[in-house]
């Protein structure tokens, strides 16, 4: 690979002949309109997907850095404002940046062990807006509702009260759906009322997962695709009532990549040597449609573009390969050696982030694997998925360096 000017060249030719350096005229990518927020964890539509916009590889350059601390807590991106979670001297901290500068705004911090269980530790999950609030859940369970603004705190509470903590601890970023903040708490979540915090329903006090609640429709009800410790589960979201659980055990019970929805039916993954699982959700039980091992991913979510996943398959230190899977068949279409990380689509281009902190933009298409173009962004540990608002790229990594570029 070769990087001239502050822009991205073109990847090595994949038959290995020769390598081709493409000028920044040659290889720039049209960008239309971008998400203008990004107000919960992968997006708009609960996917990762940026539907209405590619990025430029050739112009991808340095806005902003910022220190948030020690995490994995992703970026979301509303009215001017960054939010995201890091771990500062005993404190976990909730920061707000001014999106211009990388500028903290405002910090709200309490008392939380790092808690570093084979890898950095500190917050794992990712902030959520809604109204002119923010809410957050801890590795440890504390549960806050933020003036977006000033970060006072509006309310607050602890998952202890309702659920086991995880083995990594509480990771699933909080979904708000009406007057409902719902959390991946106890057996199958829980729901409090967003603007005073009161139980509207709870779960019993099981081990929760690690995954966000998707909210979905069901046979024209809201219901939620709950990914819980044990299996997955269709929840009634207006009561939590469980209308059925498919059985999906795991090692360590890591069921963390949030279900990918389509059609009638459900995606499931997990690492750990574990596989995906595709499940139909409007009979009165889960029907499922196949079960193989061809996509395990450990917790960053797959995406799905015109009718095929892709995503990271391999576990967190083990080889990894980049997947596209025909989600109809289970079938792999094509498989690339990868690094783990994390993927976000925009437009029909993948974003890749690797563990080592580098960025790739792969072509995100059946007939095969296609590297547009890739650089070295970040240097230590990058678990977390990327964001991308209106023309911006937010990444950061493990020891909590937020890197806002420019792909416009």
């Amino acid at each position: 690979m070769t990087f001239l000017n502050g822009g991205f060249c073109k990847a090595p030719d994949q038959l290995g002949s020769k390598v081709l350096v493409i000028c920044a005229t040659v290889f720039c990518l049209s960008v239309s309109a971008f998400s203008k927020d990004w107000a919960h964890y992968r997006g708009p539509g609960y996917d990762g997907i940026v539907k209405d916009g590619s990025v430029n590889p050739d112009n991808f350059k340095e806005v902003w850095k910022a220190a948030v601390g020690i995490g994995f807590s992703s970026i979301i991106v509303v009215d001017g404002f960054a939010y995201t979670m890091g771990h500062e001297n005993d404190l976990d901290q909730v920061i707000a940046l001014d999106i211009t500068n990388g500028a903290i705004v405002w910090k709200h911090t309490y008392a939380a062990k790092l808690d570093p269980n084979l890898y950095e530790g500190g917050p794992n999950a990712t902030p959520t807006y809604d109204e002119g609030k923010v809410f957050t859940l801890s590795r440890e369970g504390h549960i806050f509702c933020l003036d977006a603004k000033t970060g006072k705190v509006i309310w607050s509470d602890h998952a202890k009260n309702y659920s086991e903590a995880p083995t990594w601890g509480y990771s699933g970023a909080a979904t708000v759906l009406g007057d409902m903040v719902l959390f991946n708490i106890g057996t199958h979540g829980l729901a409090l009322n967003k603007t005073s915090g009161k139980v509207i329903w709870k779960s019993k006090k099981g081990k929760a997962g690690y995954a966000p609640a998707i909210p979905f429709k069901r046979k024209g009800k809201e219901v939620l695709a709950m990914f819980t410790g044990t299996g997955l589960a269709v929840v009634e979201a207006a009561s939590g009532t469980a209308i059925w659980n498919f059985p999906w055990e795991t090692s360590y019970d890591v069921n963390a990549a949030a279900p990918i929805i389509f059609d009638d039916k459900i995606f499931i993954t997990s690492g750990y040597r574990r596989g995906g699982a595709v499940v139909a959700f409007n009979g009165d039980s889960p029907e499922k449609i196949w079960e193989n091992d061809n996509m395990k991913a450990q917790f960053n979510s797959p995406v799905l573009h015109e009718g095929f996943i892709y995503g990271i398959s391999g576990d967190a230190n083990r080889r990894c390969k980049l997947v596209c899977l025909d989600p109809a068949t289970g079938e792999v279409k094509w498989e690339e050696n990868s690094k783990f990380g994390s993927v976000l689509l925009a437009g029909n281009q993948l974003i890749v982030l690797d563990e080592r902190g580098k960025l790739s933009l792969v072509s995100a298409k059946p007939d095969g694997y296609e590297l547009l173009a890739e650089k070295e962004v970040l240097s230590s540990r990058s678990w977390t998925v990327p964001t991308l608002v209106n023309g911006l790229l937010y990444l950061r990594d493990a020891q909590g360096t937020v890197l806002c570029l420019d792909v416009k």
